[in-house]
């Protein structure tokens, strides 16, 4: 294919207007639609790096304000924003707010360690809020370990929560979630607790969380899918209604999926009956619906 035939037409008037009258605002004009079609590559700063940076509040707060003014410039090609942590352990005396779209990475090798407090993220004005976590342990002593309030999109990989003073992870108001690879254990109340919100767990682990392990209230829906290891929950005194899987109301539900067929073709009867063991060994409570689905996918 020619270039000539990839350029849009709006700037091949311009170009052909320009050769016509010669004329330099032409010019500039063209060159304004090339530099607003490329998209800028990640704002990427590392923790510690600058005075400015000294620590993760003060990283986020910077980043934040230079979103704010990159998106008031143009929001379309704001630079997506990714804060490194590269120490072992980051020590966070207060609650790590956030308020901007983000992407947080720790070290894939050893996996950062967050102790003290946990994340809050709540969206932003901006539309296609987002925020991803990856590689990062968090032990909160001041509630949970990952509270988010949405609307919002919301990625977690490897994402490790353990010993919160309140649930591990609270995902409120139009989260739509993506978990993998993450282990809620030890909470001092739910493991993942869900509300108004839809989340997709793969190989989820969830233990010895003092309330329920799993729960999904007001409208929730909560889709464990690959393997997944949830047991040991609601251990706390006197915690008759607390369970291993809880979907509260009618219109909550928590689903398993169990894989239709393999790459080759075969049924799935091993995986399955693997799977009904797991499900019959969990306890399950809520008047909604804790159910085990085959899966129209591979």
């Amino acid at each position: 294919m020619l270039l000539m035939d990839r350029l849009p037409t709006e700037l091949l008037n311009l170009i052909g207007l320009y050769f016509c009258t010669r004329g330099q605002s032409i010019l500039r004009a063209a060159s304004k639609i090339f530099a607003s079609s490329i998209q800028p590559p990640p704002l990427h700063i590392v923790v510690g790096s600058t005075p400015k940076c000294k620590t993760l509040p003060l990283t986020i707060k910077f980043i934040e304000l230079l979103h704010h003014q990159e998106s008031t410039i143009n929001n379309e090609c704001s630079p997506k924003p990714e804060i490194w942590l590269t120490s072992t352990d980051v020590i966070v005396t207060s609650w790590i707010s956030i308020h901007c779209p983000l992407t947080i990475v720790g070290d894939p090798n050893h996996a950062t360690n967050v102790l003290g407090s946990g994340f809050m993220i709540q969206s932003s004005s901006f539309p296609n809020s987002y925020f991803n976590l990856s590689h990062v342990n968090i032990s909160s002593n001041m509630g949970q370990g990952i509270f988010c309030q949405g609307p919002l999109q919301l990625k977690l990989n490897h994402v490790v929560v353990f010993q919160s003073a309140s649930s591990g992870m609270l995902l409120r108001e139009n989260v739509q979630g993506v978990l993998k690879n993450c282990s809620i254990r030890n909470s001092k109340a739910m493991g993942l607790f869900v509300s108004s919100s839809t989340v997709e767990c793969h190989n989820l682990t969830c233990t010895n969380n003092t309330w329920s392990g799993v729960c999904a209230v007001a409208g929730s829906n909560i889709f464990l899918k690959n393997e997944f290891n949830i047991h040991h929950n609601g251990s706390g005194p006197d915690m008759t209604s607390c369970f291993d899987l809880k979907a509260v109301r009618a219109k909550d539900s928590i689903e398993i999926e169990v894989p239709n067929r393999t790459m080759d073709g075969s049924t799935c009867m091993e995986e399955e009956w693997k799977l009904n063991q797991i499900f019959s060994q969990m306890t399950k409570g809520g008047t909604g619906k804790v159910s085990m689905k085959r899966s129209e996918r591979l």
